[in-house]
């Protein structure tokens, strides 16, 4: 597996080769199925892609769908498409993705989340090789690849019920357990120099890299939220920065986590860093003394109240820009602005 078919694959420690390997030997397999497990935001719908690149079935289609994100009754009518008349708003025929990924690869991610119904019928997809469209008669042969990934542990589900042992098993014949990025060793700073090359390019940044402090932090976090997590820090870093390096408290880990206590235990190993002030009594973010500061009347206050406070120091701290602002509340832009209109910000 060379870099030209993972081609964002970034890492080089033990772990990820040893991955590699077995993905090697998974793409280049005649499965039909393969199991991918991992920790949310490991890259599993990366390695998914990058086993399809690398497969047999490389020219053909490769469809995503994620199986938490749409309800039972409509996830079925993607999955297997429908005939005209179907049900009340099936006013022309539609195929399903099974169909439409046919001689490719179809991933489905979250698959714990499949009921026991959809999981009967997928069973049936994978042995038989045939379904059927919802109100249809004719059996559909196809020829696809199902991969699949999940972030929970399938066997606690078949022990509550939750899930087929029988599909379980027959999924689980090329697995793969993707490794979480504080298994990684030095892959993080790789990848955090990746991430500030990628923004600074996209943000028109000159962010050279990480400076002591911020390595320090990086390499002692347990990066709870992966990959994914560095990426997100890295982007709000380089985007609201203009220095040449990343210092530790530019990289505001405890505002995307919550995990005070464990910031708190690494700031202070780096050299004349201290750990940021969190009181009971925060609500606002005070550039000059490193606290958020913000005092509870005794009497108390409306949430209401306080949800507009942080608005306009979020506000003030990104010089009025709303996409910025959201960010340093960890808010989509849309969400940020509904919430301004609420509150009559303008």
């Amino acid at each position: 597996m060379d870099s030209l078919q993972f081609p964002k694959i970034i890492g080089k420690s033990t772990a990820i080769r040893t991955l590699l390997d077995q993905v090697k030997i998974i793409a280049e397999s005649s499965s039909s199925t393969v199991l991918i497990y991992g920790e949310s935001g490991t890259g599993k719908q990366l390695i998914a892609r990058g086993i399809h690149a690398a497969g047999p079935k490389s020219q053909g289609p490769f469809i995503e769908l994620n199986c938490a994100s749409i309800p039972e009754l409509l996830l079925e009518a993607e999955l297997f498409g429908y005939e005209m008349g179907a049900f009340t708003d099936a006013r022309n025929r539609k195929k399903g993705l099974l169909e439409l990924a046919n001689d490719g690869a179809i991933f489905l991610d979250e698959i714990n989340s499949l009921s026991v119904n959809l999981q009967a019928k997928l069973l049936k997809v994978i042995d038989d090789k045939i379904f059927r469209r919802l109100g249809g008669v004719d059996k559909i042969a196809v020829d696809v690849r199902i991969i699949t990934a999940t972030n929970s542990d399938l066997k606690e589900a078949i022990a509550a019920q939750a899930f087929r042992e029988d599909l379980y098993y027959r999924l689980h014949v090329m697995a793969i357990e993707l490794p979480p990025l504080r298994d990684r060793e030095d892959d993080r700073f790789l990848l955090a120099q990746h991430f500030i090359d990628r923004y600074n390019e996209e943000y028109s940044k000159q962010v050279k890299g990480l400076s002591e402090s911020a390595i320090s932090l990086v390499g002692s976090y347990s990066w709870p939220g992966n990959v994914r997590e560095l990426k997100n820090m890295i982007e709000r870093a380089v985007l609201l920065e203009s220095k040449d390096y990343l210092e530790a408290e530019d990289l505001s880990i405890n505002r995307r986590t919550g995990d005070r206590d464990e910031i708190e235990q690494l700031l202070p190993q780096v050299p004349g860093k201290t750990a940021p002030q969190i009181t009971p009594t925060v609500l606002a973010h005070d550039t000059t003394a490193n606290d958020i500061v913000v005092q509870i009347p005794e009497q108390g206050v409306s949430f209401e109240d306080v949800e507009r406070r942080f608005l306009e120091e979020s506000l003030k701290m990104s010089r009025w820009n709303v996409r910025r602002a959201a960010r340093l509340l960890d808010m989509s832009y849309d969400t940020f602005r509904y919430r301004m209109q609420k509150h009559g910000l303008k």
